[in-house]
């Protein structure tokens, strides 16, 4: 990386600007709650991860609650991708579903697969009304559809028994 004379600054600055700080907080923040925990994880040992000054976290989270939400939210769309993309694959109902388990099978099988990132953090938040908890049940929620459509089921039916209700 070459360093230029930056005459308005009195300084010499590197020629590529840095990396924003946001991504990268979110970067680190995905990779060491799934490590290590998301209740493990503090705005300290996040900052030195992400190379990010404790000033500059707050200024784009207003605390390390709202990142933990934002890593939620990022997890549940990244779920709902790849339910579509193996909703996409199949033309029968059985289709899509033998992509479904194909998708769950390749995560599980991944090496470091220590869980579900996404039943993982919620774990960590029991309490019903904590906003967490809010989250996944709206993102459970808006599976449902989408489940009962490719299991054929009318609603509220399971596609494997009469007598149990559809997730």
């Amino acid at each position: 990386m070459a360093r230029q004379w930056d005459p308005e600054q009195h300084t010499f600055v590197d020629s590529f600007p840095a990396a924003p700080a946001r991504p990268k907080v979110l970067a680190a923040a995905t990779r060491l709650f799934y490590e290590e925990g998301v209740r493990t994880v503090g705005v300290d040992r996040l900052t030195t991860e992400a190379q990010v000054t404790k000033a500059t976290f707050y200024k784009h989270f207003a605390s390390r609650d709202s990142l933990v939400q934002e890593y939620i939210d990022l997890l549940c769309a990244k779920d709902q991708q790849a339910l579509a993309g193996a909703v996409k694959t199949g033309t029968t109902a059985r289709g899509v579903i033998d992509a479904v388990v194909e998708l769950v099978a390749g995560e599980i099988l991944a090496p470091g697969y220590r869980g579900s990132a996404l039943l993982n953090a919620v774990a960590a938040y029991p309490d019903r009304d904590h906003p967490v908890q809010v989250r996944m049940s709206a993102h459970a929620a808006s599976r449902r559809p989408h489940s009962r459509a490719v299991c054929g089921a009318p609603a509220g039916r399971s596609p494997f028994s009469s007598q149990r209700p559809c997730p």
